[in-house]
């Protein structure tokens, strides 16, 4: 019997036409979140707000999708968007600006991820006891978990603006370690990253996102503080789930990451994005995919995907108290 969520054998593969007719679909769902965020940075508060509040419960189902938006801009991420290299990138900016943070600096961080997947440079929930004080380091990861991670990735906004030099030496001393991961992460910054050509498109994108969330905190005029909930509640819910599939997972292996279980429905609206250890296995490989590669492999499912999140709340890992058991990458920490 097949669990609910789980891709049905009999259905591993869409059809021909169905894999012909992704991008266009892929297409619809950039469309439909832009359509989204316009209405709830400008439709809303203009047309709708002002004459009857009970319009901002719409800004509900809108925060619930942030992991569907997040994940179609994912799929840009890995230029699987749209086969048209110039529309992906396109969509990719779009959404991006929208979401509040730069495409280019949120596709960096990513494929840095897949690069560095539990190395010292990319395990957010481990730290040495030994090396520093236990409350802070709790603070650190608690901030992170609940909204921090968003919070930093609106912050670099501002910080792109700053002169070139000055963002030189800020990553020298964010990627000062020795260890190979971050010396080729500090090389990529400092040549791709921070390149006039690179520069200038992220700052456009800044700019774009100060003057769109400028004038629609200005539309809410006085319920300003509707709009900041609901930005809130998108940051809480991506910094909630971005390390839910990694938490004490074998560290050191780029592979390193939980499948986890969601209803049928719910695994489609993530477009699969549950099936994360199947994607770090194909990280090339587009959503509607992934359920075949999956079956294909004879994988397995490790848990469900509240339960494990959930999981996380239990705070940092030391790792002079914790080591990974063999079976680990299925399994959190006990």
């Amino acid at each position: 019997m097949i669990n609910p969520g789980e891709p049905d054998m009999a259905e591993d593969m869409p059809s021909t036409r169905a894999h012909s007719l992704a991008p266009y679909f892929n297409i619809l769902l950039g469309c439909g979140f832009i359509a989204l965020a316009l209405f709830q940075y400008f439709g809303l508060p203009v047309l709708l707000l002002r004459g009857d509040f009970w319009w901002a419960l719409t800004l509900i189902p809108i925060v619930l999708l942030t992991p569907t938006y997040w994940s179609v801009i994912h799929e840009a991420f890995h230029g699987v968007f749209s086969p048209n290299r110039t529309l992906n990138d396109l969509f990719g900016r779009v959404l991006g600006i929208l979401f509040g943070s730069p495409f280019s600096l949120l596709r960096f961080g990513h494929l840095t991820h897949h690069g560095s997947n539990r190395t010292e440079l990319d395990r957010t929930e481990i730290f040495d006891a030994a090396s520093g004080n236990r409350g802070l380091s709790a603070a650190v990861f608690y901030l992170r978990l609940t909204f921090g991670l968003y919070a930093a990735e609106v912050a670099s906004v501002f910080l792109f603006l700053l002169p070139r030099r000055i963002l030189e030496r800020i990553a020298s001393a964010a990627l000062a370690g020795t260890d190979r991961h971050a010396k080729r992460v500090r090389e990529q910054v400092s040549s791709q990253m921070l390149s006039r050509h690179k520069l200038r498109e992220i700052r456009t994108d800044c700019l774009a996102i100060i003057l769109i969330f400028g004038l629609s905190f200005a539309a809410y005029s006085e319920l300003w503080w509707v709009l900041a909930i609901a930005l809130l509640g998108r940051g809480a819910l991506i910094s909630f789930l971005d390390n839910a599939y990694h938490y004490g997972t074998r560290l050191d292996d780029p592979h390193a990451a939980y499948n986890l279980r969601l209803p049928r429905v719910g695994a489609a609206l993530m477009l699969y994005f549950n099936l994360h250890r199947t994607h770090h296995r194909n990280p090339g490989l587009p959503w509607y995919g992934l359920p075949h590669a999956f079956n294909a492999a004879g994988d397995s499912y490790d848990g469900d995907l509240l339960a494990t999140s959930l999981q996380q709340l239990r705070g940092p890992v030391y790792l002079n108290e914790w080591r990974p058991r063999e079976d680990s990458n299925l399994r959190p920490p006990d």
